[in-house]
């Protein structure tokens, strides 16, 4: 019965930033989940809420409640044989009165006054945050995890930069690592390029918290038929040897190639786990891999990769 679980309320919202802002630092909730347009914070007792970014319109076309559930599919059903009918969003993509939402999937019907209700089941994949987690929690957790927030943040012992084939620092997360390294990290990275497409080096972390730093870098995206996959899978292939020749016990590895270099980042993060589980499947190091997600969207996509590879025992759900 819908009694026996946690309920969650929506609460909308015209500036998702601003409230972010409120909830997070000055009541001081945890975020839990989190998509572009919704972050959902837990409360005590198991209890959890959504923050949504809103029009504000009229009610009924929010969940005004929802009901966190173990079992989605066995809580429709029994609704169903009740007679609850559940809706079916064509924006949402649902399929039979399901939706994926990105950090879980989702049902919702109405009651006998219109209002819109919910069933709601998260993904148990853990999603660290860069700047909280340290590394024994990040130990603690399942070979493959997704990380939100700067690489640089990151308790690990190595950390993969998407790089150009100088080695002198870029943009993007390129950019970032090498700021964050200190003017060091070029010079020594200098020494060892150029580096082709596919391929790997590595040097020390300098002012970083990792000790080490891998330099790949990806392929530019042409259309997919010029050899960009395999490329791709070259660099997470060669970044995990270096790893594993440094004795690494954890690396955190960006969505490489997806920015300038255009790769399409659903096609990119399928390499990225199909690659990552191949490797640690033979080997011991790094016994866990981050991909770090630099945004919700980049996060919610390699979760679908990671869902897709369907492998519980590497990403823990």
């Amino acid at each position: 019965m819908l009694s026996d679980h946690p309920a969650y309320a929506t609460i909308p919202t015209h500036d998702l930033g601003a409230a972010r802002r409120f909830y997070e630092d000055v009541l001081g909730l945890m975020v839990e989940q989190e998509t572009p347009t919704t972050v959902y914070y837990q409360a005590g007792a198991g209890t959890f809420f959504a923050l949504s970014k809103s029009a504000g319109a009229s009610s009924g076309s929010h969940t005004q409640m929802g009901f966190r559930v173990a079992s989605l599919e066995a809580e429709m059903a029994g609704l169903r044989e009740r007679g609850v009918t559940f809706l079916e969003y064509e924006s949402l993509e649902t399929v039979d009165g399901i939706a994926d939402m990105g950090a879980g999937r989702a049902a919702w019907f109405h009651d006998l006054d219109g209002n819109l209700l919910g069933l709601w089941q998260f993904k148990e994949a853990p999603l660290f945050v860069a700047d909280r987690e340290g590394g024994d929690e990040i130990a603690a957790g399942p070979r493959i995890a997704i990380a939100l927030g700067s690489i640089v943040d990151l308790d690990v012992d190595a950390i993969v930069n998407a790089a150009n084939s100088s080695l002198q620092g870029g943009a993007g997360v390129d950019g970032a690592i090498h700021r964050a390294a200190g003017p060091g990290l070029a010079e020594e990275a200098g020494r060892l390029a150029p580096c082709p497409a596919g391929e790997a080096r590595i040097t020390s972390g300098h002012r970083l918290k990792a000790r080490h730093v891998i330099h790949t870098v990806g392929p530019m995206w042409g259309g997919g038929n010029n050899g960009e996959p395999e490329a791709l899978a070259s660099c997470y292939r060669q970044s995990l040897a270096l790893a594993e020749q440094a004795g690494a016990q954890s690396i955190a590895i960006p969505a490489i190639s997806t920015g300038i270099y255009g790769y399409p980042a659903p096609r990119a993060a399928a390499v990225a786990a199909r690659e990552i589980a191949a490797w640690l499947d033979s080997h011991e190091l790094p016994r866990t891999v981050i991909l770090s997600a630099f945004s919700a969207d980049s996060a919610i996509t390699l979760r679908r990769a990671l869902s897709d590879l369907g492998r519980p025992d590497l990403t823990g759900a």
